[in-house]
């Protein structure tokens, strides 16, 4: 709460992951226009990655130390947004978050005037000509994704320290100096290693997500990138394969799940039946969708351009849940309940996968979703 009165707010949406130029210069502008400084971070609860190295957390380290004055003179606020990838709504969570932080600003005995303006910039904020017309938007963009991943290969692939002597880039050379930071270089490699060999892609993956009532079937993943993160099955499309075909094949892979013989053949149960592998055309028959649902953005896969074909195989009328365990690229594999898992839990966009498919949702409101991140424990496979 401000002990002053508010006379007007610029809001400034984006991850934030690395400060560009645009950056700067839309801060400086804001600053010379408004009281206060609204630093958005979208997507504040994504796990870590080389495109999204920082935690929500060091992203408001890093602002407060590159705009210290400001910070200093109680004009900045800074914000979180949980992610909300592949969700259309008139009232996203950068919306909710936006009214409720200017609720705390304004609820303040020296703040006689509640209609201040307010102006809206970046990320999601396109939303707002709709949903809040009362709101100022500048079209400007204050970020170049491709400039921003350049820069964070620079930043992570050079050992040497920034040096400038800031605060800022003192945090970016203590970062370096960690553990966290060694496992991204190493992605980095792989990442580099692939454009290389084999070009930009696009790369084309078959996802399979498979349940059985409020079950979902995970892997823990054995390789980087998000070495032993929470995942659904998956992996790139051999030459000419039809994607269902290939996420069956991922399917069977990773898990090697087994039912009672009788699930394939018809027969009468019996608690003695022997235990074989499914089957391909089994599991194809259980398929909710034979189109896939098509997933593409710039940061869903650290990798590159990496664009997911999703099927979900609903085996809710099984009488019995299969075994599965961890193969080839799946240090372990089971079976999770859906309404344990949250965007910090899994790897890549996969628990937006979930809730664009169905599978299961995102809280409703911006402060149910920070609760759940707060409170969830990541199920153990």
């Amino acid at each position: 709460m401000t002990t002053h009165p508010v006379k007007s707010v610029h809001v400034l949406s984006d991850d934030f992951q690395w400060l560009t130029p645009k950056h700067i210069e839309a801060v400086e502008k804001a600053a010379s226009n408004s009281d206060i400084i609204m630093f958005l971070v979208a997507d504040a609860d994504v796990h870590r990655s080389i495109v999204t190295p920082f935690t929500f957390e060091e992203r408001s380290d890093l602002i407060k130390a590159a705009f210290s004055d400001l910070w200093n003179d109680d004009r900045i606020r800074i914000v979180d947004v949980p992610s909300q990838l592949y969700v259309t709504t008139p009232y996203p969570y950068a919306l909710q978050a936006i009214d409720e932080e200017l609720e705390h600003l304004l609820d303040s005995p020296a703040q006689a005037d509640k209609n201040i303006p307010v102006t809206v910039q970046g990320y999601q904020m396109a939303i707002a000509k709709q949903s809040k017309p009362e709101w100022v938007h500048v079209e400007d963009e204050i970020k170049d994704i491709d400039e921003q991943i350049t820069a964070l290969d620079n930043y992570i692939l050079s050992d040497e320290p920034i040096g400038y002597g800031t605060a800022h880039s003192d945090l970016l050379d203590a970062f370096k100096r960690t553990e966290e930071f060694a496992e991204l270089q190493h992605e980095c490699n792989d990442k580099h290693f692939i454009l290389t060999n084999f070009g930009k892609g696009p790369f084309y993956t078959a996802d399979a997500i498979c349940t059985i009532g409020d079950q979902v079937l995970l892997i823990s993943r054995k390789n980087p990138p998000y070495r032993h993160t929470l995942a659904t099955p998956g992996g790139l499309l051999d030459p000419n394969e039809d994607p269902l075909t290939a996420a069956v094949r991922e399917l069977l892979e990773e898990t090697e799940m087994r039912v009672p013989a009788y699930v394939l053949t018809g027969d009468t149960p019996t608690d003695d039946a022997e235990w074989v592998p499914i089957t391909e055309e089994f599991l194809k028959s259980k398929a909710r969708n034979t189109v896939p649902r098509t997933f593409v953005s710039k940061t869903r896969d650290p990798r590159g351009d990496y664009r997911a074909n999703v099927f979900w195989f609903d085996l809710g009328d099984l009488p019995v849940t299969p075994k599965v365990k961890g193969m080839d690229d799946a240090e372990k594999a089971n079976w999770a309940s859906k309404h344990g898992l949250t965007t910090s839990s899994m790897a890549f966009d996969h628990f937006a996968g979930l809730c664009a498919m169905g599978v299961t949702e995102y809280p409703e409101t911006v402060q149910e979703a920070r609760l759940r991140n707060e409170v969830t424990v990541a199920p153990t496979l």
